[in-house]
């Protein structure tokens, strides 16, 4: 597990950094938590956590995951680098695959299953 719950303390130390790379508002970090007006920081709900498996290719996991398992939202990097994967109400099976992401600005490919599947089957 690299990353997962995010308190409003935790949210502010990490958007410190060069490149924080978070979105409070729809990452499912904050889980179902509320803020200070009674609202949930984050308006999909569910929760997310970010991880890798050590010595087992994260495309694999991610693959595995697409085929098997319900979840709302799933973050792709690359094979040796750990993804984000949610539920929640929605559980929309949404897939962005973070292309040459590195920190800072990007531009992710969004992809449906099937061609998250086809996409990186090239790259196996």
């Amino acid at each position: 597990l690299t990353y997962g719950f995010s308190s409003p303390e935790l949210i502010k130390h990490v958007q410190q950094n060069k490149f924080p790379n978070i979105t409070p508002a729809t990452d499912q970090h904050t889980s179902c938590e509320l803020n200070s007006r009674g609202n949930p920081y984050c308006k999909r709900l569910g929760i997310s956590v970010d991880f890798y498996v050590e010595g087992v290719s994260s495309l694999d996991v991610a693959q595995w995951i697409v085929k098997n398992i319900e979840f709302d939202r799933l973050y792709y990097y690359s094979a040796h680098r750990p993804f984000h994967v949610s539920v929640g109400p929605e559980n929309s099976k949404y897939i962005t695959w973070m292309h040459g992401y590195r920190g800072g600005r990007h531009t992710p490919r969004f992809h449906t299953c099937e061609k998250f599947l086809a996409a990186v089957g090239d790259l196996i």
